[in-house]
């Protein structure tokens, strides 16, 4: 289960240009959005809303 700023960075970066701009939205560091991408729950769920988005 992600958290909410995780679930914010993640939509973020759905709708983003870049891991920058997402994590300033979601108002975190670029330091701490890849470490997010690193935590299995949460590439999982990018990766599923990146599939919903592109169908």
């Amino acid at each position: 289960m992600l958290n909410q700023k995780q679930e914010k960075f993640i939509n973020a970066l759905i709708t983003s240009s870049s891991i920058t701009e997402a994590c300033k939205v979601a108002d975190i560091s670029r330091t701490t959005g890849y470490e997010y991408l690193n935590i299995a729950s949460v590439s999982e769920k990018y990766k599923e809303l990146q599939t919903q988005r592109n169908k």
